[in-house]
């Protein structure tokens, strides 16, 4: 009987999770209001597109101004991210996606701040760092999503972000 409920909790999980999310071929446009979890001062907006070849997958780039509301001695500063994303759970209408990629950024600050970096490497002005991100979606209407998202920088804790945003999807066909 152990092993029924074993293999029936597999299946229904493979179920769910291998069910569609993204149109094939399609476009997504978006942006969101993200924030860092060490200093919640610091603010951004981030716009983004993504491109989805499969049903499961989609590549994101992600640009953010980041900056601070209430303290004009801390400089802004400009961030990129490309990840590639796919379904991690599927509960109708809503996504739960995971993601992994290269992001960099133009913070002035990462030296004197950051002694919990890893994996990271510097050129010039730029710090270069790996993200992963997490993902929740629900489909408002076809084609309009909102999103919640959590992002871990391997440049320390400063740069981890949450944010929430919308999407809309672009079909070519």
């Amino acid at each position: 009987m152990e092993k029924q409920k074993i293999l029936f909790s597999i299946i229904l999980f493979l179920g769910i999770g291998l069910h569609a999310q993204y149109i094939p071929d399609g476009f997504n446009f978006g942006a969101a209001i993200t924030s860092t979890y060490q200093d919640e001062q610091l603010v951004g907006f981030s716009p983004r597109l993504e491109y989805a070849p499969t049903c499961y997958t989609s590549y994101m780039g992600t640009y953010s101004y980041q900056f601070s509301l209430t303290d004009s001695t801390i400089e802004g500063f400009h961030e990129f991210s490309y990840s590639v994303n796919t379904i991690l759970f599927n509960f109708e209408p809503t996504y739960i996606t995971i993601g992994g990629g290269y992001m960099f950024n133009t913070s002035s600050t990462f030296d004197e701040k950051d002694n919990d970096a890893i994996l990271f490497f510097k050129t010039g002005d730029v710090n270069h760092g790996l993200e992963l991100k997490l993902r929740a979606l629900i489909r408002i209407d076809l084609p309009i999503h909102i999103f919640a998202e959590v992002n871990f920088r391997s440049l320390g804790r400063l740069y981890d972000t949450v944010g929430i945003g919308a999407l809309y999807d672009f079909d070519l066909d």
